[in-house]
């Protein structure tokens, strides 16, 4: 599990790690959205989310690192992951 240094208080305590396929993502605050982007920047996912936890199927993804970007209200974090 990796949580997010982030200086903004909506991203507190946000964990994510990718297990079975999935991409996991839990928050302290509820999430609004997730968007997954290749490295090329393309977007791959998109997906709207209403709760403090979520997951993200990656099985139609390649092999490959990948960027999520997470909104939490107003705010925004993205990190990279492996698939």
């Amino acid at each position: 599990r990796q949580t997010l240094g982030s200086a903004n208080q909506a991203f507190s305590g946000f964990t994510h790690f990718v297990a079975d396929g999935q991409l996991n993502l839990k928050a302290n605050t509820a999430m609004s959205s997730v968007a997954i982007f290749d490295i090329t920047g393309k977007q791959v996912i998109s997906q709207k989310v209403t709760s403090t936890n979520a997951q993200v199927n990656l099985a139609g993804l390649n092999t490959g690192v990948y960027i999520a970007k997470v909104s939490i209200g107003s705010t925004q974090e993205a990190f990279k992951f492996v698939k």
